[in-house]
């Protein structure tokens, strides 16, 4: 499944069926791949990057950037 299957993020990866491991790894792997993704996340205010924070808490996972150069 890549990002022009789907609607982006957290949700539409759920929407799309998928359990949240599983749309944690590919969200990861698609901003692994993207570097320009990669770097609007990490420009995103501080409350937007708490709110992702903990919608991916609430699976018990942390946010898929974490660890990415």
């Amino acid at each position: 499944m890549s990002a022009g299957d789907r609607e982006l993020g957290l949700a539409g990866v759920l929407g799309a069926g998928m359990p949240p491991e599983a749309a944690w790894q590919i969200i990861r792997d698609d901003l692994a791949a993207d570097p320009g993704a990669l770097a609007l996340v990490r420009q995103l205010d501080p409350a937007s990057l708490e709110w992702s924070r903990q919608q991916w808490a609430r699976y018990g996972l942390p946010v898929p950037w974490e660890g990415l150069p």
